[in-house]
């Protein structure tokens, strides 16, 4: 088992959805994962042994603020590794602090 996070952008991060076999989301799902995406700054991606398990970013309200909110798509591969994919995602949020 090999687990990797990478940053990502909104081009990549369509082709590793593209190629994943089990995202199914309805239209209102890629509608609002489309926009997540056009907003975020920043996006990374999270591989266990190649397949894609889950997302997330992060949305700043204006270009110029300090805050910024945090989106997530999962898929349910993602369980048994949830604790370590939280922990990628808390360096990934100190690195944008």
């Amino acid at each position: 088992m090999r687990v990797s996070v990478s940053k990502v952008d909104r081009v990549d991060l369509n082709k590793i959805l593209a190629r994943a076999s089990s995202v199914n989301l309805d239209d209102q799902g890629k509608t609002i994962l489309d926009n997540c995406m056009r907003m975020t700054s920043s996006m990374w991606a999270g591989l266990v042994s190649g397949e894609f398990v889950c997302a997330w970013g992060l949305i700043p309200p204006t270009i110029l603020s300090d805050r910024a909110y945090l989106w997530l798509y999962t898929k349910e591969s993602i369980e048994p590794h949830e604790f370590l994919f939280i922990r990628y995602s808390q360096i990934a949020i100190q690195e944008m602090l």
